[in-house]
């Protein structure tokens, strides 16, 4: 057998592993924050894949482990440090836009960091037009199509409530 399709089947196995609970935990129950945010710009929520809007019509798309209320505040800062490094004040200090964090919704749901980085590779790029960011993992074509493609996110039929 041929050593690329082995590291492929690989893989795929460990892709299929990362997504075998999806739709499986939606009764699952949300954490509550122990931290009382200053700005609260969303419901507290840990493990998600979200996406920011931006003035100038973009969007950035992001996933975390932690609470999105401690994620969107590091961003805030960020894009009002002067010398931040990352792609949302990147985009920002340029383009003059602001993020509005008021408009923040939750792509995605998932326990492991991993299924998170997949599921923002998708979002990403199913809106490559539009996002400011570069996905924390990089899917091979193949592996987009395989997965559902990007005209799963397009319609809307992402995995929006889905625990993985």
């Amino acid at each position: 057998m041929n050593r690329a399709v082995c590291l492929l089947c690989s893989f795929l196995v460990s892709l299929c592993a990362a997504f075998h609970h999806v739709g499986g935990g939606t009764n699952r129950e949300k954490t509550n924050c122990k931290v009382s945010h200053e700005t609260k710009h969303t419901e507290c929520e840990r493990e998600v894949v979200y996406r920011v809007p931006l003035s100038c019509g973009r969007c950035y798309i992001g996933q975390t482990g932690r609470c999105i209320g401690d994620q969107t505040r590091e961003h805030a800062a960020s894009v009002k440090a002067t010398t931040a490094a990352g792609d949302l004040p990147a985009h920002c200090h340029v383009c003059r836009c602001v993020p509005e964090f008021s408009g923040l919704t939750i792509l995605a749901r998932g326990r492991r960091g991993f299924a998170r980085g997949v599921l923002e590779a998708l979002a990403v790029d199913a809106g490559a037009d539009e996002c400011v960011c570069v996905p924390s993992i990089a899917l091979h074509s193949r592996e987009v199509e395989y997965l559902g493609g990007p005209h799963l996110w397009r319609t809307g039929g992402g995995w929006e409530d889905a625990w993985v």
